[in-house]
């Protein structure tokens, strides 16, 4: 279809590609309801998501 911007779909899998690839040692800090605190990296991130998929997948 012609006029479209994106070259793909837009997905939250293709955000968290994306994050990796170009941000992927940029921190990410979350607050538990508890207070505690977790620190992150994109990377782990996009690996924990895709073994998360590929868990969906087989089951």
């Amino acid at each position: 279809m012609l006029g479209q911007m994106m070259h793909r779909p837009l997905l939250i899998s293709h955000l968290i590609e994306r994050a990796a690839k170009y941000h992927g040692d940029t921190p990410i800090i979350s607050r538990e309801t508890d207070g505690s605190t977790t620190h992150l990296d994109w990377k782990p991130i996009h690996s924990n998501s895709k073994r998360l998929a590929n868990t969906l997948v087989k089951s």
